[in-house]
């Protein structure tokens, strides 16, 4: 179709999500859908919620866009449509004309008016679990572990926990914008087995409409030797080893798991011989988490970063002796683990959710239940303790490290979503 500002024939995606420029995965992840779509030649624009911004690709820029998001408390899309997002997405589509909206998580409940009025094919990507669960990530508040049946009067109680009386009301239009986007949308993409079943279990008529592309992994190359001294000892880690946790700092991500096994690794002198480990956390911290956090930054041999840039992240998981992982709620997809993968280090996840269908093929994994103390510190001794470097493997699994970074690779998975857009134009 003709672009009208260009006056050029080119497929036009409208990509919508809920944050875009904020770290974290979904936020790379659309930013890499977002370049390699318009490397390919397509008209691309982008909404995000989150980040209040609109990015298009003559003019790569941030745009404020006044939404619900503080009268939620939290900057998440709502589980009905925004009239202000919704009023800003239909200006932008009646200007751009779209062959194809393809919206990620929540966001994509405000986008469907849009979509099913003016007839645009509808791509819902899952990030999470917000069709079903109230706050995202179907884990239950009350016992601390993966919710196995999200009933009505489970997710109110935890609902109330976050929005407060106000659940009731917002529970009642997710179901039912949640089954009308079912009914809407041309196809919904899950990053695993694990999430399709999920969904396909607890949404009607799901089952026809969702494929399983998982998301791409991206290595980006290290710096110079000099520039990588110069982040370990601003933080203070030139002369340590360190263990690695990215992610937010939340209850659900079993941050308090890995604080509790790290104290006990640290300071039993029969378990650790190392005395120079420490335990490095990237990431934003959840605010019903700060408490515990603030006793936290007392122990020297724990270090949080708040703020780290692409490419200071990358920096920290190529020097670091392990990766750690111990979320309690079921990970959608775990980005940490599979860049973890790229740079050839050992990791320790728990087994739940959607990491450990592609994780259990990697070579140097160790797996732990949910909330499993003894496992972990034995799983810390073993990485700390081990004696294998970075490119001192075998063959055979040399071959199998490459043949995951192959499949996983943006170039292969974005080629896929490219032909998605192009079968349903």
């Amino acid at each position: 179709m003709i672009n009208p500002r260009t006056k050029l024939n080119v497929f036009r995606v409208l990509l919508v999500t809920d944050q875009c420029i904020s770290p974290g995965g979904i936020t790379r992840y659309t930013r890499l859908l977002f370049k390699e779509s318009s490397k390919k030649g397509y008209d691309v624009h982008m909404i995000c919620y989150y980040d209040n911004a609109y990015i298009s690709r003559y003019r790569v820029a941030t745009k404020s866009i006044r939404t619900l998001a503080s009268f939620f408390g939290r900057k998440l899309p709502p589980p009905f449509p925004d009239p202000v997002f919704l009023a800003y997405i239909l200006r932008i589509v009646m200007k751009h004309r779209p062959d194809i909206i393809h919206a990620h998580g929540l966001s994509a409940i405000t986008v469907l008016p849009v979509a099913s009025i003016l007839r645009i094919p509808l791509i819902v990507h899952l990030h999470d679990y917000g069709f079903i669960c109230l706050k995202r990530d179907m884990f239950d508040l009350s016992k601390l572990m993966v919710c196995k049946k999200p009933t009505i009067r489970r997710c109110l109680r935890c609902g109330i926990a976050v929005y407060g009386f106000k659940a009731a009301i917002l529970y009642i239009l997710l179901k039912l914008f949640a089954q009308l986007l079912t009914r809407a949308a041309s196809i919904f993409i899950s990053p695993s087995e694990y999430v399709k079943n999920v969904h396909v279990r607890y949404l009607n008529k799901l089952e026809r409409k969702i494929i399983i592309i998982p998301n791409c992994v991206s290595l980006i190359e290290s710096k110079t030797q000099s520039t990588t001294n110069e982040l370990l000892k601003r933080y203070g880690l030139e002369n340590s080893e360190y263990l690695l946790y990215v992610g937010k700092i939340s209850l659900h991500k079993g941050v308090h798991d890995l604080i509790k096994a790290f104290i006990i690794f640290k300071y039993n002198h029969l378990i650790n011989h190392s005395t120079n480990i420490k335990l490095v956390m990237a990431g934003t911290i959840d605010k019903q988490f700060k408490p515990l956090i603030e006793k936290v930054t007392n122990v020297k041999d724990i270090l949080i970063l708040t703020e780290v840039t692409d490419g200071e992240l990358n920096e920290l998981y190529s020097n670091a002796k392990g990766i750690i992982l111990a979320p309690r709620w079921p990970e959608v997809f775990g980005l940490t683990a599979f860049e973890a993968m790229l740079y050839k280090k050992p990791i320790i996840i728990t087994n739940v959710g959607g990491l450990i269908e592609y994780a259990k093929l990697y070579p140097f994994l160790y797996i732990c239940a949910p909330g499993d103390h003894t496992c972990l510190i034995k799983a810390m001794k073993e990485i700390v303790n081990s004696k294998v470097q970075n490119g001192n493997y075998q063959e055979k699994t040399v071959k199998m490290l490459n043949k995951l970074s192959s499949f996983f690779s943006c170039q292969n998975i974005l080629d896929k979503i490219m032909k998605l857009y192009e079968a349903l134009k």
